[in-house]
């Protein structure tokens, strides 16, 4: 019996991603600006706001940090290697009861 291929996959940069990370970031300031706050909290909160989206989108949408995700693989003896940007991977194995399906691996 043949092994199954192994899938490979290579993430890239999304402007999906970027326009949903753009999206929540604007909606949430939103939110925060109508809450009855202070100021001074208001600049604190969207300060955190606009940090998250910051490092989001370089992560999500962008794969520029060290630490993103750059590309995923699923050997045929159903071991995920997750490699990173700086490139370190990650392996992990699924266990054989498992069923691997597009949705994920059920138990």
């Amino acid at each position: 019996m043949r092994l199954p291929p192994i899938v490979h996959v290579s993430l890239g940069p999304s402007r999906i991603a970027g326009v949903a990370i753009g999206v929540v970031t604007l909606a949430t300031l939103v939110v925060v600006l109508l809450l009855p706050l202070e100021r001074w909290q208001h600049g604190a909160v969207c300060a955190v706001v606009l940090a998250w989206a910051w490092v989001a989108f370089e992560r999500i949408a962008v794969r520029s940090t060290p630490d993103a995700v750059a590309q995923m693989r699923l050997a045929p003896n159903l071991v995920i290697v997750v490699t990173r940007g700086d490139g370190r991977e990650a392996a992990h194995g699924i266990p054989e009861s498992a069923t691997v399906t597009t949705e994920g691996a059920r138990p």
